[in-house]
């Protein structure tokens, strides 16, 4: 039986749980987690940002990402994923800053730099979008999504 005053139990439930994709039982489970052990547990407060960006609830995560890098803020997952949400969002300008975090904490973190180069390109901003784009497929020279990108932003350029 769980204890219900023993965070770290509902923790790995809901770890369970996700992986039987019973999402909102996994959800649940970690918000018991969070208020059990408010101070000390960022990886709780990541996945359950996670979680309900998964579940197409992304405004609900942004506070969970912003409390898990509030408590380990060399947390370059938990900025990659706060900039994707906000830029789900479509709050670009607010990304940019937790992208180029990510990329501080961790330079060959290709698809931080493909979705930075997809939000400048979204914000207009084409020749940072290309260098990111360019810095993506370095890193990556498979990635096509960055390709594609780069050849989408060459052709507004030509514009």
């Amino acid at each position: 039986e769980l204890r219900p005053d023993y965070a770290e139990a509902h923790y790995n439930l809901a770890g369970v749980l996700e992986r039987l994709h019973r999402l909102p039982e996994a959800v649940a489970h970690l918000e018991s987690a969070v208020k059990l052990k408010p101070e000390g547990f960022p990886a709780a407060y990541y996945n359950l940002a996670n979680l309900l960006t998964d579940l197409g609830r992304p405004a609900e995560a942004l506070p969970h990402y912003e409390r898990a890098l509030a408590l380990r803020p060399a947390f370059p997952d938990a900025e990659y994923n706060l900039a994707n949400a906000l830029a789900m969002l479509r709050r670009g300008e607010e990304a940019i800053p937790h992208y180029r975090r990510t990329l501080e904490l961790k330079p060959d973190h290709a698809a931080a730099e493909m979705n930075l180069g997809s939000v400048l390109f979204g914000l207009g901003r084409l020749r940072e979008a290309e260098e990111h784009y360019l810095a993506a497929l370095k890193i990556d020279p498979s990635m096509a999504d960055a390709r594609e990108n780069l050849a989408r932003v060459r052709a507004a350029q030509r514009r």
